[in-house]
């Protein structure tokens, strides 16, 4: 009997580790989007090295090397015009970010990462090649942010609008309040893996003189006026509402704007590459990244007059 209960105990063992198993991007299954380290240790001291990537296993076939596989990128991520270099330490490395679409090289059949090394001084040219074959995956972890409703411009609600401006005092002027209005997005997370989740988001209003509060359905509320960023952390569920609550101001009609900078999954540790790029080309940023909300224009009464 006890032998079975250990039995038992094993197999449940099993299947919860399985459970919490993921799969993740790595050097020789990287993610489209993702970003890599290459390289090979113990390499010729001094000699000069380049890396380049090829859809065939034959490294000397130099019809099939590509350039479409992404980048090649210092440890900042900014690109660089090749995979050259010279030993150091013994180490030859490079990094790669792969393209958006990197599964779909040399139809999804993979693609070779070469090294070839020539030694100090040769006369001879290359004197070794050393490659992996890379299969790069589909990446479909997805952040959307989303004006909710998706119209524009939005109805100022004015609530707690008190337009009588003398109601507690009858010499007084001045107790008129605009009221508020209250916008609302939407975040998701795509697809719906169960797995916590992390994004940065920024908020900015076309107006920096309009007053706002935003508060998110997973942490405290936030005041302040300007730009700012929503940081949500370790969120346990696909969908968040972001509420932002306008101080309303007569003769202005703001747009606040919300931009999905960076989203990580915290167990895949996948991250979504289609976010918004803060280099005013709005071309080069996906739909889904970016919702702005624009309040219709609420109209400018001035001082009471009379006689």
């Amino acid at each position: 009997m006890k032998k079975i209960l250990l039995t038992l105990v094993i197999c449940l063992g099993l299947v919860s580790f399985a459970s919490q198993t993921y799969a993740q991007s790595t050097q020789i299954n990287p993610f489209n989007g993702a970003t890599h380290t290459y390289g090979f240790e113990n390499v010729e001291a001094n000699a000069s090295y380049e890396f380049y990537v090829s859809t065939s296993s034959d490294h000397t076939d130099a019809t099939a090397i590509i350039t479409n596989f992404g980048q090649f990128v210092d440890d900042s991520g900014n690109p660089l015009t090749d995979g050259t270099g010279t030993v150091t330490a013994g180490v030859a490395s490079i990094k790669i970010k792969w393209v958006d679409n990197a599964s779909t090289l040399n139809a999804g059949n993979g693609v070779y990462l070469f090294l070839k090394v020539t030694a100090q001084a040769s006369v001879c040219g290359p004197g070794n090649y050393k490659g992996v074959k890379i299969i790069p995956q589909a990446n479909n972890f997805n952040i959307a942010v989303a004006a909710t409703p998706n119209e524009n411009p939005i109805c100022a609600d004015i609530s707690g609008l008190k337009p009588v401006i003398n109601l507690t005092d009858i010499n007084a002027t001045n107790e008129y309040v605009a009221g508020t209005t209250e916008l609302t997005y939407t975040v998701t997370r795509t697809p719906g893996t169960g797995n916590n989740w992390d994004a940065d988001i920024t908020i900015a209003c076309s107006d920096a003189g309009v007053n706002y509060s935003y508060s998110v359905n997973t942490t405290t509320a936030t005041t302040g006026t300007g730009n700012g960023t929503i940081e949500l952390r370790n969120v346990d569920k696909d969908e968040v509402i972001v509420t932002v609550t306008v101080t309303n101001t007569p003769g202005l009609n703001p747009a606040f704007t919300l931009n999905l900078i960076s989203g990580l999954d915290r167990v895949t540790k996948l991250t979504d590459f289609t976010v918004y790029t803060a280099d005013g080309d709005d071309t080069n940023d996906d739909a889904d990244t970016k919702a702005v909300h624009t309040i219709n224009l609420m109209p400018q009464i001035g001082d009471f007059i009379g006689s």
